[in-house]
């Protein structure tokens, strides 16, 4: 559905929830994204959103290299 981009600072908070774009609220506690936000930068990593409101929304997430000797 897409997120408005008023709403996409906050997405990544705990307890977050946006509303749809008919104002109906989302499902779910509004942890999710701050878990996979926290455990990607624990490695490391980023997450990053692009979002388009009554379209859709991308979630992009880098985490480093490493060497893993042969394996």
């Amino acid at each position: 559905m897409g997120i408005p981009e008023a709403f996409q600072d906050k997405l990544f908070e705990r307890f977050s929830r946006a509303s749809t774009s008919g104002g109906a609220r989302t499902r779910g506690a509004g942890l999710g994204l701050r878990f996979v936000k926290v455990v990607t930068e624990r490695h490391g990593g980023t997450i990053h959103v692009e979002s388009v409101p009554d379209e859709g929304s991308c979630f992009r997430l880098a985490l480093p290299r490493i060497d893993v000797g042969g394996l």
